[in-house]
């Protein structure tokens, strides 16, 4: 009997259409598909996203990684990206996009860092966000976390957890 098919699909970002000239994205998908061999996953489908900023969960190809992950849970294990930055700058929007992954039974690899799914990878994942710098003014950040958690909610489907 053969041993089941360990599926992933891939997601590379980058910011600006003048990246997209560059080696960049070549370079990023070349090391999520070295990624996947090493570790035994069957690539079943590549989203690049060519030239939209992670600032926001609304980006085209992201959106269409998710639809795909929907519709594919049963056979979509993983998530690579080149690094968590190409995924999702902003905290907030990395660890909502995250949970809704895990939701669909889904976890999220880097091929450059080393997150997974055990307690040492959680705390590498939370390293890496707690120290990012936030983005923009702290009272502009408040008030777009509103307008954000609803545009997440309408993404993904997921609730905000309130204490």
């Amino acid at each position: 009997m053969l041993p089941d098919m360990v599926g992933a699909v891939i997601y590379v970002r980058v910011s600006t259409k003048e990246q997209t000239e560059n080696l960049s994205l070549p370079s990023q998908l070349k090391a999520c598909e070295e990624y996947c061999e090493r570790q035994g996953f069957h690539v079943l489908a590549r989203f690049r996203e060519e030239g939209e900023n992670a600032k926001t969960a609304d980006r085209t190809e992201l959106q269409k990684l998710l639809q795909f992950c929907r519709k594919n849970k049963s056979t979509v294990q993983f998530v690579v990206v080149f690094d968590v930055t190409r995924f999702a700058r902003e905290k907030y929007d990395h660890f909502a996009l995250r949970a809704h992954l895990k939701s669909l039974g889904i976890s999220l690899r880097s091929a450059t860092e080393p997150i997974d799914d055990t307690s040492t990878g959680k705390l590498m994942e939370g390293v890496r966000y707690g120290g990012q710098p936030s983005r923009g003014l702290p009272t502009v950040a408040h008030a777009h976390v509103g307008k954000r958690e609803r545009r997440l909610v309408d993404l993904t489907g997921i609730e905000p957890v309130t204490s």
